[in-house]
């Protein structure tokens, strides 16, 4: 008999020493900023640690990644000193409806309230927090980030049983609108959302090769892990080198029970998905395509690449952007001017079907166009260029 209580005593000392306590408080806040790639700087919502170095500074896009690993329980202070309510929703998480987060069926954090989540992390795999009051709105503001749960024997495991890796990534995919981001009042309705910058974990375009965590390093023979979420509202469009096979082998959090070859892979928003990238052979300045489709058409809405073993921007690849520097303002509810005469301005849609064109003039009006993106195609001075336009 003793030697079962010891036994029984052991085994809860053991049970309670691997489930260990994450504690984090966190503050909710709407006077945050973020830098595009372009240079500009925009407005933010978001989430900042309180009892760290970020609660000093403005948040950023996105919110800081928090971790657990598999039973842990974990709880989540947050104080809201913004002039509105917030929540935060642990999407694909199991909690119990006081900790959902969803507005009107859990609770609101009102200006000058504090709330308590908590909750075991269930199974180790990739998830997301938001707010969720709004959520077209207080998302696409930048309160969203990405939440990991490791499993218990091994981090650098995917999870137990499962593949192991030498690195991991983590890219989370999202959008915003800077007409939005700059005076969140002057939105308009928040089913006329269009974005124009898709990021991946806040960066996009040549600021994904400004930060070396953001560049992939694949060794031959050496598995590595994306961990690729979607909390956008496009989708994205994950094209994978011929060089490196991918294999997913978890989807939201669950371990596939059939592990699948990729050459692309779709994420729709909520998405996430658990990749192991690898190689048999050495291999340099590779690329994985990032193609941001629309959900109604699935007409692509721009391009990111994540370098392999490169800090080269891939500029002879990359696709015309959303710049100004020829023509203002963009995006547009209506016209675009031109500093100088144009000898022609013509407006095609992305599958290059001409729908406008001005001649010999400085401006051409995309009034009578639906909301949407659209190529630009005028001369610059002995060059035929196309760019970008979003017309919200």
């Amino acid at each position: 008999m003793k030697r079962f209580l010891f036994s029984i005593a052991f085994l809860m000392i053991l049970l309670s020493a691997q489930a260990q306590k994450v504690t984090y408080q966190m503050l909710m806040r709407m006077d945050g900023s973020h830098k595009l790639y372009t240079g500009e700087i925009t407005n933010t919502w978001g989430f900042s640690f309180l009892n760290s170095e970020g609660s000093k500074g403005r948040p950023g896009i996105p919110a800081p990644t928090l971790t657990a690993t598999e039973g842990d329980t974990v709880v989540v202070t947050v104080y809201n000193p913004s002039d509105e309510g917030h929540t935060i929703h642990w999407h694909g998480l199991d909690v119990d409806q006081a900790n959902d987060g969803v507005p009107h069926t859990s609770q609101f954090v009102l200006h000058g309230d504090t709330f308590v989540y908590t909750f075991v992390a269930p199974h180790a795999g990739n998830y997301i927090y938001h707010c969720h009051v709004t959520t077209t709105l207080h998302l696409m503001m930048g309160m969203y980030g990405s939440f990991i749960v490791y499993p218990k024997s091994n981090k650098k495991m995917l999870f137990e049983g499962g593949p192991s890796f030498e690195n991991e990534y983590t890219f989370l995919g999202s959008e915003l609108n800077k007409n939005w981001t700059d005076d969140y009042m002057s939105g308009g309705a928040l089913n006329e959302f269009y974005p124009t910058h898709f990021m991946l974990s806040g960066k996009e375009k040549t600021q994904l090769f400004e930060d070396s965590t953001s560049i992939i390093n694949l060794q031959k023979g050496k598995n590595t892990l994306l961990r690729l979420l979607n909390i956008g509202f496009s989708i994205d469009k994950y094209t994978f080198p011929e060089d490196v096979i991918a294999v997913v082998y978890s989807s939201d959090g669950r371990a596939l029970k059939s592990p699948f070859l990729a050459k692309t892979l779709e994420l729709y928003p909520g998405e996430r998905y658990g990749v192991i990238l690898n190689s048999n052979k050495n291999i340099t300045n590779q690329y994985i395509t990032v193609d941001y489709l629309n959900m109604y058409e699935k007409q692509q809405e721009s391009r990111n690449y994540i370098g392999i073993n490169t800090t080269n921007f891939p500029t002879s690849l990359f696709e015309v952007n959303t710049s100004t520097e020829n023509f203002f303002p963009n995006p547009t509810s209506g016209n675009i001017y031109f500093e100088n005469i144009q000898q022609s301005i013509k407006i095609f849609d992305l599958t290059g079907k001409l729908l406008l064109e001005a001649k010999q003039s400085n401006f051409v009006s995309l009034k009578n166009l639906p909301n949407g993106v659209y190529l630009v195609e005028f001369e610059d001075g002995k060059e035929i260029l196309r760019k970008k336009v979003v017309k919200f």
